[in-house]
């Protein structure tokens, strides 16, 4: 947190907001924290625990495009 945060923090204390304010920022903190654990758990469902494993699929799925967009310009349908 930058300086000007933290004397922002330190100027609450005990002033009328401080529950307020205690309240938002500790409802902000577990928000964040649960929006971080959804996504890691997404990023970990489309990699599985290895981020190379994310990269071969991705690797895959170019070369599955790749081949059938020759395969269509080598072999086009027939109207």
């Amino acid at each position: 947190m930058t300086n000007r945060v933290l004397e922002q923090l330190v100027r609450f204390y005990g002033a009328p907001m401080q529950n307020v304010v205690s309240r938002y920022i500790e409802q902000s903190i577990t928000t964040f924290i649960d929006h971080e654990q959804r996504y890691r758990s997404r990023i970990q469902d489309l990699a599985g625990t290895e981020p190379m494993a994310m990269m071969r699929k991705a690797l895959d799925q170019n070369m599955e495009f790749w081949n059938r967009l020759a395969n269509s310009t080598i072999n086009p349908p027939k109207k």
